[in-house]
């Protein structure tokens, strides 16, 4: 799969064949929404352990818990927001910078002049 060019990192290899390991929303560990105490609906109260934190153990190769598929569908969610709107920021200050310099040229003696020049 890393020849064919189909996962360019190794990490996503290993998510796909091993273990999908620990998932973070915002380069943190999932917020524990419901009452404070949990990630998920169906962890029970009182649970403790990786999977209360994000952890998952099943690999997408050998299929994933309702609750894991629910959890990494969460984070998805948010890091496909999150790249959308850094994109979008990026996006319009290129584009202001595009429109601003689109008039400067650089002549021969070594200076950089706009159109008015």
């Amino acid at each position: 799969m890393m020849k064919a060019g189909s996962k360019k990192r190794p990490e996503k290899l290993v998510m796909a064949a091993i273990a999908t390991g620990q998932l973070n929303i915002f380069d943190m560990f999932p917020a524990k929404q419901l009452d404070g105490k949990r990630v998920l609906p169906y962890l029970s109260l009182d649970e403790q352990g990786a999977v209360c934190e994000g952890f998952i153990y099943s690999s997408i190769e050998s299929g994933l818990t309702q609750g894991e598929i629910l959890l990494m569908s969460q984070v998805k969610r948010n890091n496909v927001d999150k790249k959308h709107n850094a994109s979008e920021r990026s996006g319009y200050l290129q584009r202001k910078l595009t429109k601003l310099l689109e008039d400067v040229t650089m002549r021969h003696d070594g200076t950089v002049r706009d159109s008015k020049d």
